[in-house]
């Protein structure tokens, strides 16, 4: 097997800066550009008649002889525009504008705009607390961002024949090829937005640094795969699916425990919890893969038997108590399709 890989990235940048009395202004535009590319070549073969030859006698092999080859390649190009103002270095504001290009969706959906803003402000530097001793540096922020997602393997979003496949028909073998799947020629970019509002601490001489971030993160349009009815002959497609949502909090402290001329003890320690649930499915609860509106992602659920139906029929154990069913009471109530158990999901006999 051999496998050869090309990666190149071409990034351009361009600053500026300008500061006026208490007025500082910063600027930078940037264009980059990705692509990779991969070949590989397989061949095998068996019962070759002398080890020696190995490798470079394949042909002499008697045995299967399997030849395979593949070919990937995708891009990516970026633009993106930043401007940072700052005043009196107490009140500071960042925006930026990003856009990308992603080989790997259909024509019609490759660009994706990614904006941003954030703001902060040192109160720590306003006179009423310029002169409390303690307080070393008191900063606030507030931000909020999109930013995006194009994780998929390259074509996903193209068809292309896989075979050959053979059926005998008539008596006669026939070959033919079909459809490496479903697509969907409609995949856009999975859209992260997030607001975000944090506090920066820092007292007694920088001793004692607090960092404190709350967050509510909301992905839209998740890249996942979705299960499809067997009738389409395939078991998933990827897509673009609902969003979820995550909600949280991070903190961390940073202590100075001791610090002289030969000895420095510094003590760390961080917390951080998560809230996820799923805001949106395209069609409402997805049992077959565990997705339920306002639940997280990976929640687990299953069936709870009722028991086997024997020649005395079965006893269910129902939100107004148990009752038992005869077979023809089964057979009346539920159908043929309920021939050997009988299951209970979500408050209904399935």
């Amino acid at each position: 097997m051999n496998t050869e890989r090309l990666d190149w990235t071409w990034d351009n940048q361009v600053d500026f800066s300008k500061t006026w009395g208490e007025h500082r202004l910063n600027a930078m535009g940037m264009y980059s550009m990705y692509y990779t590319n991969k070949e590989t070549y397989k061949q095998s073969v068996t019962d070759i008649s002398d080890d020696k030859l190995s490798y470079n006698a394949m042909d002499k092999g008697s045995g299967t002889k399997t030849v395979e080859s593949a070919y990937t390649e995708s891009s990516l190009v970026s633009f993106a525009a930043r401007l940072n103002y700052a005043y009196k270095e107490r009140y500071m504001a960042t925006v930026t504008v990003r856009t990308d290009g992603s080989s790997r969706f259909a024509k019609d959906n490759r660009w994706g705009w990614f904006p941003s803003a954030a703001f902060a402000w040192r109160a720590s530097e306003e006179d009423f607390l310029r002169n409390v001793d303690w307080i070393d540096n008191l900063k606030l922020r507030l931000s909020y961002g999109v930013t995006g997602n194009n994780n998929v393997d390259d074509y996903v979003t193209s068809s292309s024949a896989s075979g050959p496949s053979y059926a005998v028909l008539g008596g006669q073998e026939y070959q033919g090829y079909y459809a490496n799947g479903l697509v969907d020629r409609n995949l856009i970019w999975e859209k992260i937005k997030e607001l975000n509002f944090g506090i920066d601490l820092s007292v007694l001489k920088n001793r004692i640094n607090v960092t404190a971030d709350a967050y509510r993160r909301l992905s839209d349009g998740q890249i996942m795969k979705a299960t499809v009815p067997l009738e389409t002959g395939e078991s998933s497609i990827t897509t673009n699916i609902g969003s979820i949502q995550n909600t949280g909090i991070e903190i961390g402290l940073s202590l100075g425990i001791l610090r002289n001329k030969n000895f420095t003890w510094d003590m760390n320690l961080s917390f951080a919890r998560n809230w996820s649930k799923i805001k949106e499915l395209p069609n409402g609860d997805d049992v077959t893969n565990n997705w339920f509106i306002g639940e997280r992602l990976n929640v687990l659920r299953d069936y709870t038997s009722a028991g086997i139906i024997t020649a005395d029929g079965v006893t269910m154990h129902t939100v107004n108590g148990d009752r038992h069913y005869t077979l023809q009471e089964v057979y009346d109530t539920f159908g043929p399709k309920s021939a050997n158990k009988l299951q209970w999901y979500e408050g209904r006999w399935l």
